[in-house]
């Protein structure tokens, strides 16, 4: 990859745009960064999180489930958990506890040590799991 890379370009220029908290922006750089490589499992995640930033769940759950097709075994378990995250603030609560279970069996199958980066003022996916489940309505 070299930096005059289309893709490369793009995704650098969301990459700092999004640390920078400026989302809109970021987004339609990562959205280039797809059009230019479609694969590109890091930028279809980058836009997810863009989405998920500006409020927008259904759309961050339609580019984590585009880079769930993509994603390296190894970081999937984090991506599952960005995709919960989406359910969960579509108030989707019983997917979102089947995403967060799905996630961490996959983090204890690939190894993945400590904890997925948390969800606002919780500590981790173990968290989101009992926040969703005390959100589901009573039967």
């Amino acid at each position: 990859m070299s930096a005059n890379d289309p893709n490369h370009v793009a995704y650098v220029r969301g990459h700092k745009l999004f640390k920078r908290g400026r989302f809109a922006p970021a987004a339609k750089w990562f959205s280039v960064a797809i059009e230019e490589w479609p694969e590109d499992w890091q930028a279809l995640w980058a836009d997810g999180n863009c989405h998920s930033e500006l409020k927008k769940p259904k759309k961050a759950e339609r580019w984590f489930r585009d880079a769930l097709e993509l994603v390296s075994p190894k970081d999937r378990p984090k991506l599952i958990f960005n995709l919960g995250n989406a359910l969960f603030d579509q108030q989707r609560f019983r997917e979102a506890i089947t995403v967060y279970r799905r996630g961490r069996c996959a983090s204890n199958r690939h190894g993945v040590q400590g904890s997925l980066p948390p969800r606002r003022g919780t500590s981790g996916q173990g968290a989101c799991l009992h926040v969703a489940l005390a959100c589901l309505p009573p039967e």
